[in-house]
């Protein structure tokens, strides 16, 4: 979501660290707390490399990730490995109010694509997370509900149901997210169908602070309708880089 953080965060979530006295955590509402966690992205810009990988297939690509104004974001990824993925491109802009963006450039194909909503519930590269998986919803489009309190990886989380809004076109029925909400961390995303059933459950297994920000180094995606599971792993993380704007231009996909 990577609240995304995000990748897109990508997916999913990217976050700052603060702390909060328990009086001011509880008057935080479900949507106050959903969208501190998964909107507020790192200040300081960002390169890494990052491994996704299920069974016995592995891709490799670069991310680079920056602020672009106060109310967007911007992760550029580039594949690097296989050798017949190479050059794929993505462009995922993410916004604090709105739904987000996401280009995709395919290599010999003269032409960017803006992903719709076909795309958008499709595998990302081969793997359990779909393309819209890798930046975060838009939240004032869902209707948000907090279920219970629970420990997720150790941490005491408040859970909080998402239904989508009639208007907003989603490619998931509804989600519960644990939030941790002393550092604003989205731990847990559980998926459903439109049946109402179980459809995904992503995690945040390695996450450590650097420089300042939440680092995810490692998020896992199941798919517990088909037994299978995906890890996107970031590695080799330098912050503090200078990334030029053209970066995160379509244009910038096209070259």
């Amino acid at each position: 979501m990577l609240g995304s953080t995000r990748l897109a965060g990508v997916v999913i979530a990217l976050i700052a660290a603060s702390s909060w006295p328990a009086l001011a955590e509880e008057q935080k509402t479900p949507r106050e707390l959903l969208k501190e966690a998964i909107e507020t992205y790192p200040d300081t810009p960002f390169t890494a490399k990052g491994k996704l990988s299920w069974e016995e297939v592995t891709r490799e690509m670069t991310l680079s990730h920056r602020r672009i104004d106060d109310q967007s974001s911007g992760s550029y990824l580039e594949v690097t490995a296989p050798l017949n993925l190479k050059g794929t491109r993505f462009l995922f802009i993410e916004r604090k109010q709105g739904r987000g963006t996401q280009f995709i450039k395919v290599p010999d194909v003269h032409r960017v694509l803006q992903a719709g909503e076909r795309q958008r519930s499709e595998s990302f590269l081969g793997s359990d997370f779909y393309v819209s998986d890798m930046i975060a919803p838009d939240v004032d489009s869902l209707e948000l509900t907090e279920l219970s309190r629970e420990t997720v990886a150790g941490r005491e989380c408040r859970i909080i149901e998402a239904v989508p809004k009639p208007s907003m076109d989603w490619q998931y029925g509804k989600a519960r997210y644990a939030v941790q909400p002393d550092d604003k961390l989205v731990l847990r995303a559980e998926f459903f169908d439109k049946k109402g059933d179980l459809f995904k459950v992503w995690t945040l297994d390695k996450v450590e602070k650097v420089n300042g920000n939440w680092t995810p180094y490692v998020q896992r995606m199941k798919n517990v309708q088909q037994k299978s599971e995906s890890t996107l792993e970031l590695v080799d993380i330098q912050y503090g880089v200078t990334l030029p704007d053209e970066m995160f231009t379509r244009s910038y996909l096209e070259r």
